[in-house]
């Protein structure tokens, strides 16, 4: 597996769909460092997330510019773990994820058009993974919420994971739906 070495102002270590297995976007580190894991809290201030490789990346952002209000904030990504270690941890976080994904192997993620309703003055559309492609995102979610327990909203009703990539947030149902009308193909 390749590892990307982060930058500074990076709070997502990435994995990506490309390559092969998955890349890191954290310096990785071997030997004893993975244990001093154990015990520390997470934060909100981080996420470990899924990036889709290139194929599609410019027509997602050309959307997320119009009508994505975190567009600037994230790139697109599927969060697995939210909240995840702290910063100054990635570097043994990435040791354990790349130990634990050695034999991962590559997936393409086949993703389709859903609408996510709050509330009659709010929804989101939404790329979710389906098929196969959803079974691999649930697999990866589930091994890093073996290794890192400490970010897992466990007996929380905020914790019910739908892996998704978010296109944007609309102010009704009916604009969603709408919207997706038009972009469907």
């Amino acid at each position: 597996m390749d590892v990307i070495k982060a930058s500074p102002t990076d709070k997502i270590p990435y994995l990506t769909t490309s390559g092969a297995g998955a890349n890191l976007r954290a310096e990785a580190r071997t030997g004893s460092e993975a244990s001093t894991l154990q015990g520390k809290r997470s934060t909100l201030g981080t996420s470990l997330a899924v990036l889709p490789d290139g194929k599609g990346w410019d027509v997602v952002q050309k959307i997320r510019q119009v009508h994505d209000r975190q567009v600037d904030k994230w790139p697109p990504h599927l969060i697995l773990l939210r909240p995840f270690v702290r910063g100054e941890d990635f570097a043994v976080a990435s040791s354990l994820l790349l130990e634990a994904l050695e034999g991962t192997e590559p997936f393409e993620l086949r993703m389709e058009l859903t609408v996510k309703v709050y509330h009659n003055r709010s929804a989101s559309v939404w790329l979710v993974p389906v098929g196969e492609s959803r079974d691999c995102v649930l697999e990866l979610q589930a091994q890093a919420a073996e290794i890192f327990p400490q970010c897992v909203r466990r007996g929380s009703k905020l914790f019910d994971y739908t892996p998704h990539l978010t296109l944007g947030q609309f102010p009704s149902e009916s604009a969603a739906r709408v919207f997706v009308a038009l972009v469907q193909d």
